[in-house]
């Protein structure tokens, strides 16, 4: 009787909603978090310091703007200065101090003429693209390790431990009913194309498409282990793949469509020539997703357009890796015209955001994660 009574009042497990489409694993997630086992459920950030442009201390580095900054394992912090005159990669360490620059400017080995995007691999190497066909590879003292030219244009390159990369391929065809397309695929470690993963299109106004007035909703983001895709054009739903380009499962969520505000929509307007106004459309909402980032636990944080809890936050759906809805929190991150242009990061229980200050100078800020389950 008391094993009975015990196994009644025990509080049950909930039951993942899941079903299967061709052969492949889907995971149905619904408004509310599932609560699992084992998983936290929420977090409180303690921010503990900021890399400050406005600090004289900071700008004498050369780091007079924040936009693209990427964390290796050890918490060093890699920022791209896009107006460098010499060097554009600039190191500081978990402490927010400044280390070193590389990254020189010019057309040598090693050097970088207009680079984006710089990424740091699971091995702590510093990737940057630089005009659209070639990447650098850097060790975390800056020295070259590795310079590639290929002959596919690219926006973004990340080489994979088994050899192979995925890229972000730039494809114009003004023939198309998107004249303009990024394709994000696999490639071989020769460059030859295995498998698209995701795609994100733009209208060819030549052929009498409209275009939006509001950034289509796109979202990848990598882990240790797997690759995440998704497209407004399916929906809330994040395809998961692994290193190999083998489809593991598709990730779906119900979600609150936010409706694009009259203001929002008189501003964007007002911001463009007449010609472009003519050509341009606004949806009734916004797209399911902004943007994602994947923590070293595997946890993917997909940053949604519902207001957060404080100004310029927004809400942040997070998953297991499993693709189970876990949990939900507010968070911030760089806002250009009302959406967050370089997503936030967590790296080692830490989390990562750009902020502009009243002032108009940009921020790092730095915290500390502390979970709660």
């Amino acid at each position: 009787m008391i094993l009975l009574t015990f196994c009644l009042c025990a509080p049950k497990r909930e039951e993942i909603e899941k079903v299967m489409e061709d052969g492949v694993e889907v995971v149905i997630n619904h408004l509310e978090p599932y609560k699992v086992e084992g998983n936290p459920t929420s977090f409180v950030l303690e921010e503990i310091f900021t890399i400050d442009t406005e600090k004289a201390d900071v700008a004498n580095t050369g780091l007079t703007d924040i936009n693209y900054f990427d964390v290796d394992s050890e918490g060093s912090i890699y920022f791209l200065n896009e107006q460098s005159k010499e060097n554009f990669i600039l190191k500081f360490d978990r402490d927010g101090n400044y280390v070193t620059a590389f990254g020189r400017k010019g057309q040598g080995p090693g050097e970088l003429q207009f680079p984006i995007f710089p990424l740091i691999t699971g091995q702590d190497e510093i990737v940057v693209m630089d005009q659209g066909r070639k990447f650098v590879i850097y060790p975390k003292d800056g020295s070259l390790n590795k310079e590639v030219l290929q002959d596919i244009s690219t926006m973004i390159v990340y080489p994979l431990e088994n050899g192979k990369y995925l890229m972000g391929k730039i494809i114009i065809d003004s023939e198309s009913d998107y004249d303009r397309q990024y394709h994000f695929s696999l490639f071989s470690s020769e460059f030859k194309e295995l498998a698209t993963l995701g795609r994100l299109r733009f209208p060819n106004i030549r052929r009498g498409k409209k275009l939006s007035g509001i950034t289509p909703g796109f979202l990848w983001s990598i882990s240790k282990i797997n690759f995440y895709v998704g497209n407004e054009e399916r929906g809330y739903e994040i395809k998961q793949f692994d290193f190999e380009g083998n489809l593991i499962r598709k990730i779906r969520k119900d979600y609150k469509k936010v409706p694009i505000p009259e203001e929002y929509k008189k501003e964007k307007l007002e911001n463009m020539s007449e010609m472009r106004r003519e050509l341009t459309d606004f949806p009734g909402t916004f797209p399911p997703f902004q943007c994602s980032f994947v923590d070293d636990r595997g946890r993917l944080f997909v940053m949604t357009y519902e207001a957060g809890k404080n100004p310029g936050e927004y809400m942040c759906d997070i998953f297991n890796p499993e693709g189970v809805f876990i949990a939900r929190t507010s968070l911030g991150g760089s806002i250009d015209g009302g959406i967050i242009i370089f997503p936030p990061k967590s790296k080692k229980n830490r989390f990562y955001c750009i902020r502009e200050k009243e002032s108009g100078f940009k921020e790092l800020a730095v915290f500390n994660i502390n979970w709660d389950i």
